[in-house]
């Protein structure tokens, strides 16, 4: 399975990384995020046309400047293996890029995750899913549910990521503006 997201490496006024460690040490979550770094995701398929789509991030990093995203709280995607999640707030820059990065990578993209078109997509930054029990969830609202999580992060990059066995890591990245666009393989 890919990706194609944004990997969050600032964020303004908190520790986030911190935050998340303190609260998975509490509430004794062993397996809580396999990613390579918090993100947001734009687009998921199966597979992707990885040449073509490397050219298409590649040129919308050269077109796009950083910019700020506010979370809004958490979330909860319910279900069998429920997802606890940082809201982001849709803005017209987000959702602009999204559609853009939508349109521009559909047709690389095999097997799509339809849950991403742009009328359906929900950005947000999942903090916990795979590992996630009962008393773990339990455990995490009771601690997050009374506390102010709206944080302001900045979008700089896209990146495409692949997970495969429960393993991830990050294909490309690509740098927005700042970095004229470089691509750098396997951060």
């Amino acid at each position: 399975m890919y990706a194609v997201a944004s990997l969050v490496r600032k964020w303004v006024g908190v520790d986030a990384d911190a935050m998340w460690e303190r609260l998975a040490a509490v509430c004794n979550l062993t397996d809580s995020r396999n990613t390579p770094a918090p993100h947001f995701s734009w687009q998921a398929a199966s597979a992707y046309d990885l040449q073509a789509s490397k050219k298409v991030l590649a040129s919308i990093s050269e077109a796009a400047r950083s910019f700020s995203v506010q979370t809004a709280g958490i979330g909860i995607f319910t279900g069998e293996q429920p997802i606890l999640y940082l809201a982001l707030v849709k803005t017209t820059k987000l959702l602009e890029l999204h559609y853009s990065i939508w349109e521009r990578l559909q047709p690389y993209a095999i097997d799509a995750n339809t849950r991403y078109v742009p009328e359906l997509w929900v950005p947000h930054i999942t903090l916990a899913h795979q590992a996630l029990t009962r008393p773990g969830l339990e455990c995490l609202l009771q601690r997050l549910i009374y506390q102010p999580l709206e944080f302001t992060l900045v979008v700089e990059n896209i990146a495409l990521l692949s997970q495969s066995d429960g393993d991830a890591g990050v294909v490309a990245e690509y740098d927005f503006q700042a970095a004229n666009g470089k691509e750098t393989e396997g951060r």
